[in-house]
Order: C-alpha cells, then structure tokens, then sequence
C-alpha cells in the first residue's frame, strides 16, 4: 500500500471547501490562534490583525458574501470592532457578526446592535463551548437566511413564469372565443 495517495488530498481539499468560512480578527495573535483551535476542525478560517487589515482582505476577495460570520475583537488599533462592523454591513449585510472582547462599555454594546446590527456580543474569557455553539447557531442562522432569500426568489421567478403562461394561455382562449364569435355572426347573416 502506498503511504502518499493523491485521491486523499483532493479529498481532504474538497471536504476543507465545503466548511463554511469564518473571519477572525483581533490584534492579540494569541486570541486568534486560540480560536482557529477552536473553530477549525468546523470551519475555514480567514485572519486579520486589526480592522483595516480585514477590511483591505474583504475588498480585495472576489465574493466577500461567501464570509458568513465575523468575529472581532473591539479595541484594536486604527479601526475598533463596531467601526469595521459598520463599514462591511453594507457590503455584506447577511453575514452574522459578533463581537468578542475583554471590555464591556454599555455604549459600544448600543453601538454594536444599532450600527453594526450585531449577532452577538460575548465577553473575554470565554467560554468554549458557549463560543463554538454561538458560532455554530450563527452560522445556521446565515446559511437559513439565504436559504428563504434563494427560496423566494425561486418562488417569484415561479410566479413569474406561470402569469406569463397563464397571459398566453387566456390570449389563446380570447382569440379562439372571437374567432367562434365571428363564425357565429357569420353563419346567423347567411
């Protein structure tokens, strides 16, 4: 038996491509490593050191939607937490986002709901399982979004197509009730 098998690789890619795809940024590289071990056996992880950084790597993707959930600390240098929040929730408004942080200001909280229409907001220490089950539940959460928003618009383009078959099919049935309408006339003037 051969120890190097290449059908194990494209396997293991495949199988890496169809976990949903995660963002952390924090500037504490620690904080993010402990989290790419928590969370990386579930999902792909992208990486940023501070809010510009994620920024600059979400504008430079080809489809930054395919991030369905972010996790941010909140003091960072050059751009807080609820500022790089609130700069993406445009771009990408479906995208679950949580903050996670060691500071707990009742206004960034207010900020970070009303601004950056938050997920979640967590406290550091936290709990890992608390943590990993937030993540999970968010991640449901998106991809169940965008399953009823590709659900309707499957249901419109539906509706769409069966009043455009119904418009044919009664301009049929007008034109085939004038045509015995005219016969009708005809055959009563002769």
């Amino acid at each position: 038996m051969s120890v190097f098998n290449i059908k194990n690789i494209k396997e293991e890619s495949k199988a890496e491509a169809d976990k949903p795809l995660i963002m952390l940024v924090d500037d504490e590289v620690e904080n993010i490593n402990v989290l790419k071990q928590l969370l990386e056996s579930h999902f792909q992880i992208i990486t940023g050191l501070n809010g510009a950084e994620a920024i600059e790597l979400i504008d430079n993707m080809v489809d930054p939607t395919k991030i369905q959930l972010i996790i941010t600390d909140q003091r960072m240098p050059m751009v807080t937490g609820v500022e790089f929040l609130e700069q993406i929730v445009d771009r990408m408004p479906d995208t679950i986002r949580i903050i996670l942080t060691g500071y707990s200001d009742t206004q960034v909280i207010i900020d970070a709901i009303n601004k950056a229409r938050l997920y979640k907001f967590m406290t550091k220490p936290f709990d890992p399982v608390e943590l990993s089950l937030t993540v999970k539940r968010g991640v449901e959460a998106y991809q169940m979004r965008k399953a009823l928003v590709d659900y309707a618009a499957n249901l419109e383009r539906l509706v769409e197509e069966r009043t455009v078959e119904l418009n044919q099919k009664n301009e049929a049935l007008n034109e085939a009730l004038t045509s015995l309408e005219q016969l009708s006339l005809t055959d009563q003037l002769t």
